[in-house]
C-alpha cells in the first residue's frame, strides 16, 4: 500500500467519525441546553421554504485523496463545505479533510457565512446546524423566536409519541427520555425522525424571511466581515468542479481526472517555494470572492 492510499484511508476514517446517524444526531444536545438542537440544511426543505437556491463559484480546500471524492459527488444532492477566503495556512494545512489543494468550483448554496458554522453531516449526507448557530450570525432576536418554537415543536413530538409523557420536566429531559423509552422500536422511532424534519421545515418556513436574510446575504460580502477568522464557510452541493490550484502537487497526480489544474511556486516542473505558492493561492481566492461578491 503507497502513502496516497494509507493517507485516503486515514481521510475516510476521519470523516466517518464526524457523521452521525439521525438517531443519533437528534438526541446530541450537550448538557441539555436546547441551543444545540440542529436545523438541517436539507435542499428539498430550502427550496419549497426560499425556492430556487443562489448558484455561485466556491473554494474547497482537500487534500489528494478528496479530489475523487468531489467527483462522485459532482452533480448529486450530497452537500460539502467551501470557502470564499482562507489564510495560507489553512490551505496547506487543511481543516477537516487535509490540505494542499483548493479546488475551484460551482455550487448550489445552502448557507454562508463570516465564520466556520460547524455544519455536520448525517450518514445521507444531509447537513445540519445548530440552533445556536443563528444567535452567533448576529441574529439574536430571530434565534430567540425560533428557539421558542422547536421548544414547542418538541414537546408536540413527546405528546405524540411517549406512552408516558414527563411534562413537568424540562423539555431536553422530556426529549431524552422519549428516546430512552423508544430506542428499540425502529417503526416508532422513524416516525418520531418524520416528525422532526416535517416539524423543523415549519418552524422554518415560518421564519424565511429572517433566515433567507441570515443563510445567504454573506454571499453580498465574501470578506469574513473584517475579522479575522481563519475561513468562513459556505455550504454547497450539486457541485461542479472547474479548476484545481496547488504548490505541492505536480500534473502527474492528476492526469487521469480530466481536471484543469494550476500550480503555484514552480519552476521547470519542480516545487521551489510551496509557501509563497500558497500565498498567491490565497490571495486568488480572496480576489476572486471578492469580485464575485460585487456581482451580487
Amino acid at each position: 500500500m503507497n502513502f496516497k492510499e494509507i493517507y485516503y484511508k486515514s481521510i475516510l476514517k476521519e470523516e466517518i467519525a464526524w457523521q452521525q446517524s439521525l438517531s443519533t444526531m437528534l438526541w446530541d444536545i450537550p448538557r441539555g441546553k436546547l441551543q444545540y438542537a440542529k436545523l438541517p440544511l436539507s435542499t428539498p426543505i430550502l427550496n419549497r421554504i426560499f425556492s430556487k437556491p443562489p448558484r455561485t463559484t466556491v473554494f474547497h480546500v482537500t487534500a489528494w485523496a478528496g479530489v475523487s471524492k468531489l467527483i462522485k459527488i459532482e452533480g448529486t444532492k450530497k452537500s460539502i463545505s467551501t470557502l470564499a477566503n482562507a489564510e495560507r495556512a489553512v490551505i496547506e494545512d487543511g481543516i477537516r479533510a487535509g490540505g494542499g489543494i483548493v479546488v475551484e468550483l460551482e455550487g448550489d448554496v445552502l448557507m454562508a457565512a463570516a465564520d466556520d458554522v460547524m455544519s455536520q453531516p448525517d450518514k445521507t449526507g444531509r447537513r445540519w446546524i445548530e440552533l445556536e448557530t443563528i444567535k452567533n450570525l448576529k441574529a439574536p432576536s430571530l434565534y430567540t423566536k425560533i428557539k421558542k418554537d422547536v421548544e414547542n415543536m418538541l414537546w408536540g413530538i413527546i405528546k405524540t409519541h411517549a406512552e408516558y409523557p414527563e411534562l413537568d420536566w424540562a423539555v431536553d429531559k422530556a426529549w431524552a427520555e422519549l428516546k430512552v423509552e423508544r430506542a428499540r422500536d425502529g417503526k416508532i422511532m422513524s416516525l418520531i425522525i418524520k416528525d422532526y424534519l416535517d416539524g423543523m421545515e415549519k418552524v422554518m418556513k415560518r421564519h424565511s424571511k429572517g433566515l433567507k436574510k441570515v443563510f445567504y446575504d454573506y454571499l453580498k460580502k465574501r470578506d469574513k466581515d473584517g475579522t479575522n477568522r481563519r475561513w468562513d464557510e459556505i455550504v454547497v452541493n450539486n457541485i461542479k468542479i472547474k479548476m484545481i490550484h496547488t504548490a505541492e502537487y505536480g500534473d502527474d497526480d492528476f492526469e487521469d481526472m480530466g481536471i484543469p489544474v494550476k500550480k503555484y511556486g514552480w519552476e521547470d516542473g519542480v516545487a521551489v517555494d510551496m509557501r509563497a505558492g500558497n500565498e498567491e493561492i490565497a490571495a486568488y481566492v480572496a480576489k476572486k470572492s471578492q469580485q464575485l461578491a460585487r456581482k451580487k
